[in-house]
């Protein structure tokens, strides 16, 4: 890592080039200056823009697992850094692992967290929503024929979330 971290920090840095991380190269296609590459980024449930890579999520969760970076030969939580210095220093969740995405409980990273960054429970409604969305969608048109009353559960469900969302914790600042 004492070779390679710095060198992440100035790709990370560097104004031409975009770094994706924590995503699977799918296809590349091209020649040398002229590269068309495929990937499918993974969800982190950690919203990137706001983390400030503390290590408080990390701190406070409960569960653990083998590390895959130490090759076993230590413990990781469900919440975690691919690896000491990762780029971006922002942590994952392990959805095998978590509490929340295997039983509906827990959730100490986002409790504890100080901006809050933790996104997988918003995550994991709008991923429902939009499963059950088009099947309720359907079944309501071929009750009545018409999209019309579909549309009106649609605008009052939206109505409903502006409300909550008038409720949504504010992030709060990062103490020094």
């Amino acid at each position: 890592m004492c070779i390679l971290s710095p060198k992440l920090v100035e790709c990370g840095r560097h104004r031409n080039i975009e770094t994706i991380t924590y995503a699977d190269v799918l296809d590349v296609k091209g020649e040398p200056g002229n590269f068309r590459v495929s990937i499918r980024k993974r969800a982190r449930f950690v919203d990137e823009t706001l983390c400030t890579g503390c290590g408080i999520c990390q701190e406070k969760c409960p569960w653990k697992a083998d590390s895959e970076f130490d090759k076993a030969l230590a413990k990781r939580k469900a919440i975690y850094f691919l690896y000491p210095q990762a780029v971006p220093n922002v942590p994952v969740i392990d959805k095998e692992l978590c509490a929340y995405f295997q039983q509906g409980k827990c959730r100490a990273c986002e409790k504890f967290c100080p901006i809050g960054a933790i996104v997988g429970v918003q995550m994991l409604g709008v991923a429902i929503g939009g499963a059950i969305g088009p099947l309720l969608g359907g079944y309501v048109f071929d009750v009545t024929h018409s999209y019309h009353f579909a549309f009106m559960v649609s605008g009052m469900c939206t109505i409903i979330a502006l409300i909550l969302l008038a409720f949504i914790r504010v992030p709060r600042k990062v103490l020094n």
